[in-house]
């Protein structure tokens, strides 16, 4: 089994060592890692450099997260597909713990590892040891995983998902969409309840970094971009063979519309808020999602006094009851 370490990077000097040594401080070393420099403007060209050639680097012209992980996939010779963001880290024995998942679960489509949050640029510490990993790994049907992930989306980050190189090949030329890059792995991640079963290691091996900078700190945009990804999915659960799998699909996509509704509102787009909120309602078939859709629109109707505080468009940095071990925090 080969495995191949797909790292996107922009602008991302302040981390990218930080990153890139966690990946060559494995106990399972991959064997190769690809770097895709997206015309960052910093040092994090000076910093890869200097990786060379245990490190190999990839530079074009900014276009996007989306486009540097089509660019590393397609460029990939493992047969297994580990993938990570320039800001986040593993612990020395993820790549082991993953390989040993893989072999378990020969049959599924995708693997993924839990995280615990970092706040900030400092270093993580490590507090899980080997003897705290499970012994068993949970395989999820892919209704489950579709509905599980709407209900938790930070649970499965792509800093924690292995994915067969054929299963990838499966999604066509584009994996990654370009046109709702940011949401791109919201896109892939929905793309596998297509294909298969996921499983899921509930042992937080990754270290997810947010920061001021991080995509997912503005809410609004990102869940905007969630839903033109699901609009993208929508074509490919139409002609899906299984029925049931097509309803869960609309239910879900009408949660993501909810959701967006809520952000639109919290950043005063209220004729915007009501539209998603509309089409939410006729999204599902489900009398109680479309019930919740309309609660929500007729509370878009009531006086501002009245009306419930509606979420911030901005995700709040300092919040003491995320699990971080940043300097400075």
């Amino acid at each position: 089994m080969k495995i191949s370490v797909i790292i996107p990077a922009y602008n991302a000097a302040a981390v990218i060592q930080k990153t890139i040594d966690s990946v060559l401080g494995q106990t399972t070393p991959p064997d190769e890692i690809l770097v895709f420099d997206d015309g960052s403007t910093d040092d994090t060209a000076v910093i890869l450099e200097s990786y060379k050639p245990r490190v190999t680097v990839f530079k074009q012209s900014n276009q996007g997260v989306a486009h540097a992980r089509n660019f590393l996939c397609a460029r990939a010779r493992g047969d297994i597909l580990a993938f990570l963001d320039a800001d986040d880290t593993w612990h020395p024995c993820y790549l082991a713990v993953q390989k040993k998942t893989i072999e378990s679960h020969p049959s599924a489509v995708g693997y993924f590892m839990d995280h615990e949050d970092l706040v900030g640029y400092g270093n993580y510490e490590w507090k899980t040891r080997i003897i705290d990993f499970p012994a068993r790994s949970e395989l999820i049907a892919p209704m489950e995983f579709m509905q599980r992930y709407d209900r938790i989306p930070l649970s499965f980050q792509m800093s924690g998902c292995c994915v067969p190189a054929n299963v990838l090949a499966k999604f066509g030329r584009e994996p990654f969409p370009v046109s709702i890059s940011g949401a791109d792995d919201t896109y892939f991640h929905n793309m596998l309840p297509l294909f298969g079963p996921v499983v899921h290691t509930p042992v937080p091996l990754v270290a997810y970094r947010i920061t001021s900078s991080s995509i997912s700190a503005d809410r609004l945009k990102m869940s905007l971009s969630v839903v033109g990804a699901f609009q993208l999915l929508e074509r490919h659960y139409k002609i899906h063979k299984s029925a049931a799998l097509h309803k869960a699909f609309r239910s879900v996509f009408a949660s993501r519309r909810r959701n967006c509704g809520k952000f639109l509102m919290g950043a005063n787009r209220i004729l915007d808020a009501r539209k998603q909120l509309l089409l939410a309602a006729c999204e599902s078939r489900s009398p109680a999602s479309i019930a919740k859709s309309l609660a929500l629109y007729c509370l878009t109707q009531l006086p501002n006094s009245v009306q419930p505080q509606w979420p911030a468009r901005q995700r709040a940095l300092n919040d003491c009851n995320l699990k971080t071990n940043a300097e400075g925090c």
